[in-house]
């Protein structure tokens, strides 16, 4: 009885793991990919925010700076946006007026869904609205619509997440941002989240409590 107890205090004192996200513009190690507010980062491939539809939709995105509006200075990540307006004159974007949308996909199988929580802070030009499966998280203050929409690119919108948006299995973080004129961009800053491990089904915990009786048995016979 006591190596089964033994499991089961060992299962009960698992504590909350970090879930596997991302911000904009990071690497496998979710590190900035190049300096902050540098121009010599030009066509880093952002890896973990795929564009679902918007102008350009066979494009990549990329991490972008353009002075002096997307401040990076002192974040964990990079703006970015499509591929082909890197090298565009602000004069002759193609996506002006125009919608796109991102989704970062993540699986919560791992996890106990009833004790997950993510936050983290975001911002568009022009503005944005961010969701994760079904639910909306936040939206960037201000306009997105008339002759001069809101520059929520100068200020950092905070959102989270509770238990009850995720899902079991895959979840999709989803980022809705309109871009007015010129050039557009979307940041996702100080992304983070927790849950703790999924429990094991009682089945599990009969074949651990079997298997230290059995180690049990085996040193008495010794």
């Amino acid at each position: 009885m006591k190596p089964l107890i033994l499991a089961l205090s060992l299962a009960a004192r698992l504590s909350a793991a970090a879930l596997p996200l991302f911000n904009t513009g990071p690497d496998a190690s979710n590190n900035p990919l190049g300096p902050a507010n540098s121009t010599s980062k030009p066509n880093l491939l952002e890896t973990h925010f795929s564009l679902i539809s918007g102008t350009g939709i066979a494009t990549t995105f990329l991490t972008r700076w353009q002075a002096p509006y997307y401040s990076e200075i002192g974040l964990n990540a990079r703006w970015i946006s499509p591929a082909f307006q890197q090298a565009g004159a602000a004069t002759s974007f193609p996506s002006e007026n125009a919608n796109y949308f991102l989704e970062q996909t993540f699986d919560m199988t791992p996890f106990d869904i009833s004790t997950a929580s993510l936050s983290g802070f975001f911002a568009a030009d022009n503005c944005a609205e961010i969701s994760l499966n079904s639910t909306i998280l936040a939206t960037t203050g201000g306009s997105c619509s008339g002759t001069s929409p809101s520059a929520n690119f100068m200020t950092l919108t905070a959102f989270s997440a509770t238990a009850s948006a995720f899902n079991p299995g895959n979840n999709f973080l989803r980022i809705n941002y309109f871009n007015y004129l010129g050039p557009g961009a979307v940041l996702v800053t100080g992304l983070q989240g927790t849950a703790d491990p999924a429990v094991p089904e009682p089945a599990t915990y009969a074949l651990i409590g079997a298997s230290l009786i059995a180690i049990q048995i085996k040193r008495r016979l010794k």
